[in-house]
């Protein structure tokens, strides 16, 4: 007489070929079980099905994690430029960005003096505006601070640029975030 095969523990098996993972596993330990209880055939079969369906588990969280990193380094912000500048009598301080119209970006702006700051377009040398207002600051003899949110440029290489008025040294910070849609 042939001996039984457990078909929980075949179920468990074709269900790990499925990458049915939780469902399989269910299978696998009821037919693992069923063949320990009754002495069917499958036994192979049964620790297969459980160990791929641990594995595919496993990978499925593996690649969750990829994809919740991949999106989280892609969403919010990333610093563009976060600098201090001591800049004497009469100097000016430029720093070259690339910017992308696909992002928005942010400043933050400090300085213990008379400034002037402006993002100047790399090719025309021209002050940037938006609804009629240039992208300027003019500090004065106090601690200024000034923030401009949501701007957005054309694609291109810009100047930010800071120019000391004043009759003395002064310290600027100045950080630019993007921010993504």
């Amino acid at each position: 007489m042939e001996e039984k095969w457990s078909g929980f523990a075949i179920t468990g098996f074709v269900l790990s070929l499925l990458n049915l993972g939780l469902i399989g596993i269910v299978f696998s330990v009821f037919g693992l079980n069923d063949i320990k209880k009754t002495g069917k055939r499958g036994k192979g079969l049964g620790v297969a099905g459980l160990t791929i369906n641990i594995i595919s588990i496993i990978i499925g969280f593996v690649w969750l994690a990829i994809i919740i990193l991949a999106i989280s380094s892609v969403a919010g912000e990333q610093v563009l430029l976060n600098e201090s500048y001591t800049i004497e009598e009469g100097m000016a301080q430029y720093q070259e960005i690339s910017l992308t119209s696909e992002y928005a970006i942010d400043v933050d702006f400090t300085s213990d003096g008379i400034v002037d700051f402006y993002i100047v377009d790399y090719n025309e040398a021209q002050r940037l505006f938006e609804d009629e207002d240039y992208y300027y600051v003019e500090g004065d003899s106090e601690l200024v601070s000034y923030s401009f949110e949501d701007l957005v440029f054309d694609d291109g290489d810009y100047h930010v640029a800071i120019t000391n008025r004043g009759n003395s040294t002064v310290n600027t910070n100045l950080a630019i975030t993007y921010s993504f849609y």
